[in-house]
């Protein structure tokens, strides 16, 4: 048998490809997701708190939109919500209310009318706890004044003012008695006027007679 036929016994040294193992992979991809799904969690919990402490701000902020006329709560709302879309409205309320309590504060015992007058020019909420308390104290002060001088022109210049003013019906009785006092008045110096006519006309004729 020639050399050229023969089968070669020679070991076959090319290395044999082993088989890649998928686990690996699948390993790998199944830790992504979970991961992406750790992130996707803690992210939309970010977005829930974030989301729950927008609408508790919003409902502070609907708190003092209303009849709130209390500084402290404009101070929490804006420490605890220092970056507020509403934080300029929030100051300027706050501003205002500061000037309504101190001007208050400096007129409330005087007992000019003008003076409270002026204040509701100044801050014409009609919401606000001082307007009563403004119109109790002109109305007041307004009777007092008219009293003072009890006269009709007086009494009939605070019914002008005040038509439905508290004092409004003491005026109208106190008007109707001044009236009646001068008629008893012009009645009694009308008596008086008759009755020295008469002892004039009396003396006459008995100076007359003498």
């Amino acid at each position: 048998m020639s050399e050229v036929n023969r089968p070669s016994t020679k070991p076959n040294n090319r290395p044999t490809r082993k088989k890649k193992s998928k686990a690996p992979l699948i390993g790998c991809l199944i830790g992504f997701l979970l991961l992406l799904l750790g992130a996707g969690g803690v992210g939309g919990y970010i977005w829930y708190e974030r989301q729950q402490a927008a609408d508790q701000e919003e409902r502070d902020y609907a708190v003092l939109t209303g009849k709130n006329y209390n500084t402290a709560d404009f101070e929490a709302f804006l420490e605890r919500y220092p970056n507020s879309l509403h934080r300029a409205e929030v100051m300027e309320r706050l501003a205002t209310l500061r000037r309504l309590h101190a001007t208050w504060h400096n007129i409330c015992d005087s007992q000019n009318p003008q003076n409270f007058r002026q204040f509701l020019n100044n801050f014409p909420d009609t919401e606000s706890e001082y307007y009563v308390l403004c119109i109790h104290k002109i109305d007041s002060l307004d009777w007092v004044s008219a009293c003072r001088r009890m006269t009709i022109a007086s009494l009939s210049g605070y019914q002008q003012l005040h038509p439905d003013g508290e004092y409004a019906m003491a005026a109208a009785l106190a008007i109707d008695s001044l009236h009646e006092a001068e008629a008893r008045q012009r009645e009694m110096m009308a008596d008086s006027a008759f009755f020295q006519a008469q002892i004039h006309g009396a003396l006459s004729d008995t100076i007359a007679i003498w």
